[in-house]
């Protein structure tokens, strides 16, 4: 569920967002929710010859904000709407305020020369589908709106739907192209089912909603709550026919809604029954010798991981109140990615310890719907076969004949098709995720939720 890896990745996917291409689109546009800003360049952090941190543009896509307004390779952009740009971080979170057709006004240096580049945003393109719609809605969420995108078959009459819930990274689920998630939702529509995506608070087009990487881990249940209601809603959804897809964390926030929520079936994937408290030490002892840690230093670094558990999930302390203890700030920090201000593998501390809040086991013995429990023969993150052959044991013992357990020969976290534990570790990355998507967790999931359609 958690890998330090992947959470690069998608912090980086996070960063480039804005360089992909304007395409023309057919899709239905949520009229009250304008598309976040399209700038179209390729940037980069440098230093100038004063020592100065700056940001270069290297490249401009063609038919974006950046052509239109005339930047060009090698300007040095100094302001963003009035903004003193010295990183790229900065940058980012001007354009991210701004929104399609707004005024941008960008100042660069060009050649020795101060220029001031002006003009109206472009708005970032939408996606297509080969068949069916791509539908752009939103639904009102704490005085804010949240984007939900609907890829709807060519289908007619009331179609089964599955809303899709993605894993613990702050990242946007727009525009997804060759992504793992991206080829799953796709695939899955091609099978003749409506596919919800929510955006969590504070990604995407969202507006006025807190940022994801502050929120706590109710507030995104929340979201994803309302997300389950909105899809109900659309006259093209037969509401006897709904399922839940949750990977890793997914897998966790999934059966809490359904819980509560009337569903046909909860599929997991990659994800834990067990309390993190338990999961986050299990987790640094299993992937560190694949990384080349010495197993003593390991061993080490998890009893330290241990106590950190304790005091963060039992005694309630947050990093900060932890960390003064300066052993135990520094396996945080190395870690954990603490980053000194209340975060821990990028998101509020919040976030996590209302995680051990959730009893897995007793919501799992309250869902009466179907429930498949997927796991990955060479999942890196969620390695435990047991705990998923235990998740579809809880709802048998209190839903008898109602849960499966599956394993997905092959294949890892990412859906990728490997050979090994190992061969999966050597090629995380996300050229090898894309060529190697096994198919096969979009045909059998498709096959099982068509099975229990014509159950009661």
């Amino acid at each position: 569920m958690l890998n330090l890896k992947l959470v690069k990745y998608m912090i980086m996917k996070k960063t480039v967002i804005f360089f992909w291409l304007v395409i023309v689109c057919l899709s239905i546009n949520s009229q009250d929710l304008q598309r976040k800003a399209f700038f179209g360049a390729y940037i980069k952090d440098s230093v100038n010859a004063s020592g100065q941190s700056e940001v270069m543009i290297l490249k401009i896509v063609e038919k974006s904000t950046a052509e239109k307004i005339k930047a060009l390779p090698g300007d040095v952009i100094i302001k963003l709407n009035d903004l003193k740009i010295s990183k790229q971080a900065d940058f980012n979170s001007s354009l991210n305020k701004l929104r399609q057709n707004d005024k941008i006004r960008v100042e660069v240096q060009r050649k020795g020369k101060v220029l001031l580049l002006t003009g109206t945003v472009l708005g970032k393109s939408q996606e297509t589908a080969e068949s069916g719609e791509v539908i752009y809605d939103s639904f009102d969420f704490e005085g804010g709106k949240i984007r939900v995108i609907v890829d709807k078959p060519a289908l007619t009459g009331k179609l089964p739907a599955v809303l899709f819930i993605q894993g613990y990274t702050c990242s946007s689920m727009d525009n997804l192209g060759d992504h793992p998630y991206g080829q799953f939702v796709k695939k899955l529509a091609k099978q003749g089912f409506v596919v919800m995506r929510v955006e969590k608070p504070g990604e995407g087009d969202n507006l006025n909603t807190q940022e994801c990487t502050e929120i706590d881990l109710n507030t995104e249940i929340k979201a994803f709550e309302l997300g389950l209601q909105k899809l109900k809603q659309y006259d093209f959804v037969d509401t006897e026919n709904v399922f839940i897809y949750g990977h890793s964390m997914g897998g966790i926030i999934g059966p809490v809604i359904a819980s509560r929520n009337q569903v046909k079936g909860v599929i997991v994937y990659g994800t834990s029954i067990k309390t993190w408290s338990e999961y986050i030490p299990e987790m640094f002892r299993f992937q560190n010798p694949y990384f080349g840690v010495d197993y003593l230093e390991n061993e080490k670094a998890v009893k330290g991981v241990q106590e950190i558990m304790y005091q963060f999930y039992k005694q309630k302390k947050s990093p900060e109140e932890i960390a003064q203890n300066k052993e135990l700030e520094k396996i945080m920090t190395d870690f954990l990615q603490y980053d000194g201000n209340g975060h821990l593998f990028t998101r509020s501390y919040k976030y996590l310890q209302q995680i051990d809040d959730y009893n897995m086991t007793e919501i799992w013995s309250k869902i009466d719907s179907y429930v498949l429990s997927v796991f990955g023969e060479f999942d890196f993150e969620a390695f435990s076969d047991f705990e998923h052959k235990t998740i579809a044991d809880v709802v048998n013992f209190y839903h008898p004949g109602k849960a499966e357990f599956m394993q997905m020969d092959g294949t890892t976290h990412a859906f990728s098709k490997v050979k090994s534990m190992k061969d999966g570790v050597e090629n995380y990355n996300y050229k090898f995720m894309v060529e190697n998507f096994n198919d096969d967790v979009v045909l059998k999931t498709a096959e099982w939720i068509k099975k229990v359609m014509n159950q009661n």
